[in-house]
């Protein structure tokens, strides 16, 4: 089903983004320039939410593909950002057609390497003219697509983009086709600045070197974007120096900290992402000082917070994350206070207590990630009051339920975990209703299913728990037959298997258990053909071959147990060496 609303669309690849953290490939082709942009600024404000900005890869000039672009997507200094690799550019000769398919057909050649090196969505920007050839010049990576997008000419777009922050001047969003030229007319307006010796000259200066930073990290060339904002934050100092701190100086400061902070966030250097950070949030809090609580001031400090609470996640410091998460929820309760109940800012407090409740069960201390997992609930529920079941809404109060039914089995309240889990199969099911079989809604339902024969396995009743773990089963079986046979899809279909094996073991039924878990093995052996000797794939395959001597042990089939003993032994030696 091809979709041409796009906030639909924006509804799904959200779903779908929440769900799949790691390598995943998504098809975009493009009609309507404007869609692209909307959807490339949507992406960009996700991923940075997720601590995790999008990569823009766009060649310049024809000698740029395939080799400079696969470079670049492979650039082991990149970190694991998500890409963006914008393949639009089109001439009457057809020479980048040409060049596009040799992109393809390298990346097609490569895939196993995508998976291993690429630990994050990719997207790969086509015109929409090219979807038909796309399927011949890269069938392998066609195969493992998660989604394909269509951005037509005709694509109902009631979206307004959304501002930033960095937004200091009133130029004009541009689109990726004028990505190009903005460079070039940014580099020239730079040059003209660079003599200037008045002070909003410098202002200017500093403006257009943040734009240029943020033109070259939008095409993927992170170390030049880190020197551009680098300059624009020592005018921002300068400026202070013979200006002194009045609001506009200090919020100017505040947010090239943060563009700077953002950069090395890029590049994968924390430290010095969360010294940014933290000057950032001291400025802020210096015009709270001045400024007193206005919604702008509040809001740009709630951010600061969660950026510095991203971080400290990051780097392993729990009771930093914790410290800034909790002020940043505090800000939000008092923006409740003083804006009311708006959709903005309920969802804004939702996403914080879930933030905190996170951060709490990480640190083991599960009464008070309950509490804040049931706060979260409550909100969610009192939006779907107010805003009716919008797919995010119901999304949202999925993943709630679920978070509720882990706590709860964790504190060992096994009929209140299986409550709360059935709550959440019921939103997923009304999801599969109203948007179909997408790959997020089928993913979403069979760890709901899971989730249900999990607990059922625990109650002692094995025949539900078989039911739920068929059911889990054969939406993974679909989710097969749809995507094919990427990594995720057998890995969870493997999963699937072993889980009907353990249930019928517990059931007394051997033959059964060793055929599911021979296929789970099947499974183990081709991800070690697919993906290498890789630690995950030898440890799956170490417990599936004990699990099989295990069964034929029972059955009598000693020698065929010792076998399977011996390859498991040899494998788990193996990984004893990574």
């Amino acid at each position: 089903m091809h979709n041409h609303d796009f906030e639909a669309i924006w509804s799904e690849l959200k779903l779908t983004l929440e769900w799949h953290e790691d390598f995943s490939l998504f098809f975009v082709f493009v009609e309507n320039t404007q869609a692209s942009f909307a959807l490339k600024q949507r992406l960009d404000d996700f991923m940075r939410s997720h601590s995790k900005p999008l990569r823009r890869i766009k060649p310049i000039t024809q000698t740029d593909l395939p080799n400079k672009v696969i470079d670049e997507i492979f650039d082991a200094n990149a970190g694991h950002s998500p890409v963006w690799l914008a393949l639009t550019q089109v001439d009457q000769e057809g020479i980048w057609d040409t060049l596009r398919a040799k992109t393809l057909a390298t990346l097609n050649k490569r895939r196993s390497q995508l998976e291993d090196i690429v630990k994050s969505p990719i997207f790969i920007e086509l015109p929409y003219t090219c979807a038909a050839s796309v399927v011949t010049w890269a069938p392998d990576i066609w195969s493992v697509r998660q989604q394909i997008i269509e951005l037509p000419s005709n694509i109902k777009l009631n979206t307004k983009l959304p501002q930033t922050e960095a937004e200091t001047s009133n130029e004009p969003l541009l689109s990726s086709l004028q990505l190009d030229e903005a460079i070039y007319q940014t580099r020239a307006k730079i040059e003209q600045l660079q003599s200037t010796v008045t002070n909003q000259g410098k202002r200017h200066l500093s403006i257009a070197l943040d734009r240029l930073g943020d033109l070259l990290s939008n095409i993927g060339q992170l170390p030049e974007a880190k020197a551009a904002y680098a300059q624009s934050l020592a005018i921002c100092q300068q400026l202070q120096i013979s200006l002194g701190d009045s609001p506009q100086v200090l919020r100017d400061l505040s947010v090239s900290f943060n563009k700077v902070g953002n950069i090395e966030l890029q590049l994968g250097d924390l430290p010095a992402a969360k010294a940014a950070c933290m000057q950032s949030l001291a400025i802020r809090q210096q015009l709270q000082t001045s400024l007193g609580d206005s919604p702008q001031v509040l809001r740009d400090l709630s951010v600061s917070f969660d950026k510095v609470g991203n971080i400290e996640q990051q780097l392993g410091d729990l009771p930093a994350a914790k410290a800034a998460y909790a002020q940043s929820l505090a800000i939000c309760q008092q923006l409740q206070t003083s804006l009311g109940d708006s959709p903005q800012v309920l969802r804004d407090l939702s996403v914080s207590f879930n933030k905190v409740g996170n951060i709490e069960l990480q640190l083991g201390d599960l009464p008070a990630a309950k509490a804040a997992y049931a706060q979260s609930l409550a909100i969610r529920q009192q939006l779907q009051t107010s805003l009716g079941d919008s797919p995010q809404v119901l999304r949202d109060l999925s993943v709630s339920f679920d978070k509720v039914g882990n706590i709860e089995l964790q504190l060992g309240d096994v009929p209140a975990a299986k409550a709360a889990y059935m709550q959440s199969l019921a939103i997923r099911q009304q999801l599969q209703t109203s948007l179909g079989d997408s790959p997020q809604v089928l993913r979403d339902l069979s760890v709901s299913f899971d989730n249900l024969g999990n607990i059922e396995q625990q109650l002692g009743d094995l025949p539900a728990a078989k039911a739920a773990c068929m059911q889990s089963l054969a939406i993974r079986q679909q989710l097969q037959t749809s995507l094919g046979d990427s990594p995720q899809v057998l890995r969870d279909l493997s999963v699937s298997f072993d889980k009907v094996g353990n249930i019928e073991q517990q059931l007394g039924d051997l033959p059964a258990a060793k055929a599911a878990y021979v296929q789970s093995l099947q499974l183990d052996r081709q991800l070690q053909v697919n993906l290498g000797d890789t630690v995950t794939v030898l440890r799956d395959l170490t417990i599936s071959l004990n699990k099989v001597a295990e069964i034929e042990q029972q059955l009598g089939n000693l020698t065929s147990a010792k076998h399977l003993h011996a390859q498991s032994d040899e494998i788990a030696a193996k990984l004893k060496t990574l």
